[in-house]
């Protein structure tokens, strides 16, 4: 996942300085934060609709 980045953006593993450090763990975070908000919000939209066929019978 993380080399994943680091090729994709061309970061080279062994030559990251601090700043480069910051930057790549915020692209990482940014990116599992909005794939976790799309994922939670079709989750919950489910969920909603689980319980509402449960409350219908």
């Amino acid at each position: 996942m993380v080399t994943d980045l680091c090729t994709r953006n061309n970061y080279d593993i062994a030559a990251l300085d601090s700043s480069d450090t910051i930057s790549l763990v915020t692209n990482i975070l940014n990116f599992h934060l909005s794939n976790i908000f799309f994922f939670d919000r079709r989750l919950l939209g489910s969920v909603i609709l689980f319980v509402t066929l449960i409350l219908g019978r």
